[in-house]
């Protein structure tokens, strides 16, 4: 059941991603769908997050929409798809513990936020 709420939740955030560049770059649904060749419904149905693309319908967005694959994969920048977001500046543990809240589902993001700032509270200077 966590698969299937993780795969749901990242087509979802890559649906969003995709519509937020379309939009952009002023293209409607079926102007991408046609550029790519794909229905227009399969491409409503991708920024919808009901689908996850393959792999050459992906690299085709990425093309038409002139977007970086990792922003619409959700790995990089601001207005990307939201989440966590993972910057190479990270530390190993902190890149390891992103990477565990990504299977978290809101409720439980929220209970670690406030065992984070209970960890924090009283801290004179963050660690490094």
């Amino acid at each position: 059941m966590r698969g299937f709420q993780t795969r749901q939740r990242f087509a979802s955030e890559m649906g969003a991603a995709a519509r937020e560049a379309r939009l952009q770059r002023g293209l409607t649904q079926a102007e991408v769908a046609d550029r790519i060749g794909i229905a227009m419904e399969v491409y409503g149905r991708i920024e919808r997050g009901v689908l996850l693309p393959s792999i050459q319908t992906f690299l085709g967005i990425c093309h038409v929409l002139e977007a970086d694959p990792r922003v619409l994969l959700g790995l990089r920048g601001p207005g990307s798809a939201p989440g966590l977001q993972r910057t190479p500046e990270d530390p190993p543990h902190v890149r390891r513990l992103t990477r565990l809240a990504r299977d978290l589902d809101e409720e439980e993001v929220i209970a670690l936020q406030g065992v984070a700032k209970v960890m924090l509270k009283g801290r004179k200077r963050p660690r490094s």
